[in-house]
C-alpha cells in the first residue's frame, strides 16, 4: 500500500547543498525515512526571466564580437557555439534551445547573403547552417542532461547525509539506553 509523502514540518536535516542552489520543498517519505526534493529549483517567474535574459544576452554579445572583429576570426560561428554552451550549462536545456534558435535567426540574417533578410541564397549555406543548429541542439541536450546528473548527485548526496544524521542520533540513544 502506498503512502503519500508528508511535509516536513523542521523534522528533515538540512540540506548540506542547499547554499550551491536554491533550497528545494523538502518531504519525508514515511516508507523510506528519507527527504524527497518535489519541487526544482528556480522555478519563479522571476528565476524563469532571468534565464532566458541571460540566453538573450549571450547571443546578443556573440552576434555583436561576431559583427565587430568576425572578419579577423578563422572561426567566427564557434562564438555562436560557446554562447549556446554557456547558456544551456548555466541555466539549463530551454534556455539553450532559446539560445540555438536565436544564434540560427542571427546567422541567417546577419551574416549570410542575402544580408539582413531571413532568406538563404544556397542550399549549402541552410545545410550548413541547418546542421551546425543539429550540433547545437545536441549540445544543449548533453548539458542538460549534465545538470539532472549534478542535481540527482546533490539530492543523493543530501539524502545520505540525512540518513547519516539519523543513524548516529539513532547509535547515541541505544548507547544511552533510551
Amino acid at each position: 500500500m502506498a503512502v503519500a509523502p508528508k511535509v516536513c514540518a523542521g523534522q528533515c536535516a538540512p540540506d548540506p547543498g542547499a547554499g550551491l542552489r536554491n533550497v528545494r520543498l523538502r518531504t519525508f517519505d514515511p516508507m523510506r525515512g528519507a527527504s524527497l526534493a518535489t519541487e526544482p529549483a528556480g522555478r519563479t517567474l522571476w528565476d524563469r526571466a532571468r534565464q532566458y535574459a541571460f540566453a538573450i544576452a549571450a547571443v546578443a554579445a556573440a552576434c555583436g564580437v561576431k559583427l565587430v572583429v568576425g572578419h579577423w576570426l578563422a572561426d567566427a560561428d564557434s562564438l555562436f557555439l560557446a554562447a549556446v554552451s554557456i547558456t544551456a550549462w548555466r541555466v539549463g536545456l530551454t534556455p539553450g534551445l532559446l539560445a540555438v534558435a536565436l544564434s540560427t535567426l542571427s546567422q541567417a540574417y546577419f551574416f549570410l547573403a542575402p544580408y539582413y533578410s531571413l532568406g538563404i541564397a544556397s542550399a549549402e549555406e541552410g545545410v550548413q547552417l541547418g546542421l551546425w543548429s543539429a550540433e547545437a541542439a545536441l549540445l544543449c541536450f548533453l548539458f542538460g542532461a549534465l545538470r539532472g546528473a549534478r542535481s540527482r548527485a546533490l539530492d543523493s548526496a543530501a539524502d545520505a547525509e540525512s540518513k547519516r544524521v539519523l543513524l548516529a542520533e539513532s547509535e547515541d540513544r541505544l548507547r544511552s539506553g533510551t
